[in-house]
């Protein structure tokens, strides 16, 4: 009976280390999930935030977005294209920049109005 209770108590004691050895990389793979899905979440937004502002040319304010450092954007416009790039930062909570995002968008200017006229006056040269 006392080297039964022994070893009992062995294996008690070898789970309590193995879940100490385990416990900390468990730990770094969620926090690394959760740090890549907030990246991620962080650079579709300002993708979409990039296109939206290529396509209507209004200046917006900056999307809230998770974990995120400062937010650089540029934009430029021709006669016939607009184009915005957006740089982005994603930190860790002591403020130590894990990731970063840069997102261009271009967008043709179209002026419609010009181009249905020329169509029209096409229309009424063949008739």
């Amino acid at each position: 009976m006392g080297s039964e209770r022994k070893r009992q108590c062995v294996l008690r004691g070898s789970l309590t280390v193995e879940a100490a050895l385990l416990m900390p990389v468990i730990f770094l793979v969620v926090f690394m999930s959760l740090y890549l899905t907030v990246h991620i979440h962080n650079r579709m937004w300002i993708c979409a935030y990039a296109a939206e502002q290529a396509v209507s040319g209004h200046i917006q304010p900056d999307p809230e977005l998770l974990f995120a450092g400062k937010m650089v954007s540029e934009r430029s416009e021709s006669d016939t294209q607009r184009s915005v790039c957006i740089r982005g930062e994603t930190v860790y909570f002591t403020g130590q920049v894990l990731w970063g995002a840069e997102v261009s968008a271009c967008y043709d200017i179209c002026r419609p109005v010009p181009y249905l006229w020329k169509i029209k006056a096409a229309k009424g040269l063949l008739d």
